[in-house]
């Protein structure tokens, strides 16, 4: 039983999961989340317009206040220096930016319960993968859950 548990399989399959999860922060998987829950509509529109200000917002953070990450990463120029900067976590201030505002929209506890759930796991995933330091996941949640909280005045402003 030893042997199953200490086995390259099992460390290569547990990591496989992770870097499978946090792809629940990743651009491609939250527009697709995006437009499945809200369709082609206003909302989803002014929500990406959202999704891109977490995106410069966290990226001129890392530029102007670089940290590298626990696994170091060389860089080059300003765009890879953006890259290998780990404050803070684009990763997690993106999942809790879509499943934030998604968590005071929908009307279903299922839907809540997950919106919930999704970002702290990709917070995890994020540290556990050596990715990123507790603080820089942590400042991306807040940086997140802060502009879905400002999404929300904009998205009522408007409709």
């Amino acid at each position: 039983m030893k042997q199953i548990f200490n086995s390259k399989y099992l460390k290569d399959s547990i990591h496989e999961t992770i870097r499978d999860l946090t792809s629940f922060g990743s651009p491609i998987v939250l527009v697709i989340i995006v437009f499945l829950f809200f369709g082609f509509t206003l909302e989803s529109l002014l929500l990406l317009a959202g999704f891109i200000a977490v995106e410069i917002f966290c990226s001129l953070l890392k530029y102007f206040f670089y940290k590298d990450r626990p696994i170091k990463k060389d860089h080059q120029n300003i765009l890879e220096k953006v890259d290998a900067g780990s404050f803070p976590s684009i990763h997690s201030a993106r999942s809790s930016y879509i499943f934030t505002t998604i968590f005071f929209l929908s009307p279903y506890s299922f839907v809540k319960i997950l919106a919930i759930i999704i970002p702290f796991m990709v917070c995890s995933t994020r540290v556990l993968l050596k990715k990123h330091y507790l603080i820089d996941v942590v400042a991306g949640y807040l940086i997140g859950v802060l502009f879905a909280w400002i999404w929300t005045f904009v998205f009522k402003a408007f409709l």
